[in-house]
């Protein structure tokens, strides 16, 4: 049975069609590996383009059928058609993360598809696509969890108010695996009169405006590479390639002489990991160093930084609450591990609420009470100890003293809504808390800093 008569097997709006012509191509791809027989892999690079093709199947598919194509055609340097798969897989990938899946379940989806949206701006400048047009895809194929639930909580209410039915459509549909008819409905909601842009990624005239009066530093890193680096070199190599670069295109060529300017920084891929606001040349008392330039913050992508701006500028907490919490020790830690001073620093901002019109609140050490203190507070200072968990970072957590069988986790504090109120100021003491040691959800910003 030849694999050109298998295809036809099926018609072309058949919902497994993609999967059947996704078993294709690895068959002609084995067989390539074992022959070398050009026409194998054309054959292949064929059943990849039909699979992503088939609007009737499961975006995940699709995707993975469309990431598979655009390598094999990058292989040939054929940029162009390998820029408008990317393209086209990026702008699906929204569609695959459903809304009602736990937070793991989230994680292993995307998981599947980590480096797409670095690949697929890579590729567009590869192409000859313009730097927004790259930006853009990075913008709607990263942080894609966390868009999730500023998407649900802006865009979703405008659309109840008025087309009730498509909003109802739409709460239906997103809580289905891969359905097909939600990317069909988006297209719908999108020819209605002002949401033309409903769930897309920031405009680039928004992300222009974002960088305002701060400048916003995307870097992106779509090839993968491992090697043991001496601390320093990395540092200087950090300094050489990426942000010295960086900061001399926007001027800041030399340490100011008042105030210093603040740049955020939207680091992609294997960069998420590295300290970009301490690159620099340390050595011998030079001040070729970030820190010596500049002032820093981090954001995990530009969408987030505008959605951050709009809450706080939209929402006024009228709390006047400032929740400490001290763990000097803490329940299954070495005692190498206590924070003698936690409790005096805590002791300390007690002294300070007054005069700031605050009003300092000590809840009991346990889950419980500091979730329910966070609900509604200005200030959230935890002088603690942290988790970074190593495989699912949706469960890095807090370390209170019932952490051992219900630890203050990432996907608890993210249920419970923080953007709705949110405090002015969230200071975590622990070592790692805006660490996401899972490589394939780098891109994802998952970790306890990202639900502040």
């Amino acid at each position: 049975m030849s694999p050109t008569w298998q295809s036809k097997l099926l018609r072309r709006t058949h919902p497994n069609r993609a999967i059947y012509l996704n078993s294709l191509r690895k068959l002609l791809g084995r067989r390539f590996m074992r022959t070398g027989s050009m026409g194998d892999l054309n054959r292949a690079l064929s059943y990849f383009k039909k699979s992503w093709a088939c609007s009737s199947s499961a975006p995940s598919i699709r995707i993975s059928s469309a990431q598979f194509a655009a390598i094999i055609l990058t292989t040939q340097l054929n940029w162009e058609d390998s820029s408008v798969l990317l393209q086209g897989a990026v702008e699906l990938l929204p569609f695959v993360s459903v809304r009602s899946l736990e937070h793991t379940d989230k994680q292993h989806m995307l998981a599947q598809f980590t480096g797409l949206a670095s690949a697929a701006a890579a590729a567009a400048l590869k192409a000859g696509e313009s730097a927004s047009q790259a930006l853009r895809l990075l913008e709607l194929g990263r942080d894609i969890i966390a868009g999730l639930l500023m998407e649900m909580r802006g865009d979703i209410t405008d659309l109840k108010e008025q087309y009730p039915h498509l909003a109802d459509e739409f709460i239906h549909l997103r809580e289905e695996l891969d359905s097909p008819r939600f990317e069909e409905l988006i297209k719908e909601i999108r020819t209605q009169p002002k949401f033309c842009n409903f769930l897309l990624p920031p405009s680039a005239e928004e992300m222009m405006a974002a960088a305002k009066p701060d400048p916003i530093i995307v870097i992106n890193m779509s090839a993968h590479r491992s090697e043991p680096l001496h601390i320093s070199k990395l540092l200087e190599w950090l300094w050489n390639v990426v942000s010295r670069p960086s900061l001399e295109a926007l001027g800041f060529a030399n340490a100011p002489k008042d105030d210093f300017p603040r740049v955020w920084w939207i680091p992609t891929g294997p960069l998420s990991h590295l300290p970009l606001h301490a690159a620099g040349r340390h050595m011998d008392g030079s001040s070729e160093t970030v820190l010596d330039r500049t002032m820093s913050s981090y954001a995990s992508s530009i969408k987030a930084l505008i959605y951050g701006h709009r809450r706080h500028r939209s929402i006024q907490s009228q709390s006047d609450h400032a929740v400490l919490v001290a763990m000097q020790e803490t329940p299954g830690l070495a005692a190498s591990q206590t924070l003698p001073y936690a409790a005096v620093e805590v002791e300390n901002l007690k002294k300070f609420c007054p005069e700031l019109g605050l009003k300092p609140i000590s809840p009991s050490l346990c889950k419980a009470d500091v979730l329910d203190c966070l609900r509604q507070c200005q200030i959230f200072h935890f002088a603690g100890h942290g988790l970074s968990h190593p495989t699912e970072p949706s469960r890095s957590c807090l370390l209170l003293e019932d952490w051992e069988s219900k630890p203050l986790r990432v996907g608890d504090l993210r249920d419970l809504n923080l953007q709705k109120n949110p405090p002015f100021l969230a200071y975590l003491s622990p070592c790692s808390t805006g660490a996401n040691e899972v490589y394939t959800l780098v891109d994802e910003g998952i970790h306890l800093v990202s639900v502040f």
